[in-house]
């Protein structure tokens, strides 16, 4: 699975990304990608929409809130019109509400969701 041609369905660790300029940034997520085609990506990080706090003696990322994307099985961003493509700040409670959203394909539900923040 080195690539998301061959990512069909499951979970896949995005790892820490790197800057334009070749530095390490506390971020770190996750893609889910259900039967429908649709994906979810969840990251964490104080340089997202995350208020994600990196503690390197332990290697792990904590947050209270996590940003957002959603793709749909032709891999177009979902979202609400005239807003972010990515849903900022969410409780742990709100990523399950969309997750389970995406994986139903409730491209509805999700556009309201955003319209109601």
């Amino acid at each position: 699975m080195s690539n998301d041609k061959q990512f069909t369905t499951g979970f896949r660790n995005l790892g820490q990304p790197r800057s334009a300029y070749g530095q390490d940034m506390a971020a770190h997520g996750t893609k889910w990608k259900f039967e429908n085609g649709w994906t979810v990506s969840i990251q964490l990080g104080d340089v997202l929409y995350s208020d994600g706090v990196y503690d390197p003696e332990q290697g792990i990322m904590e947050a209270d809130t996590a940003e957002v994307g959603i793709f749909d099985h032709d891999g177009a961003w979902v979202h609400a019109e005239g807003y972010d493509q990515v849903f900022p700040y969410l409780t742990s409670n709100q990523v399950a509400q969309l997750v389970a959203m995406a994986a139903n394909g409730d491209r509805a539900g999700i556009i309201r969701f955003q319209e109601e923040r």
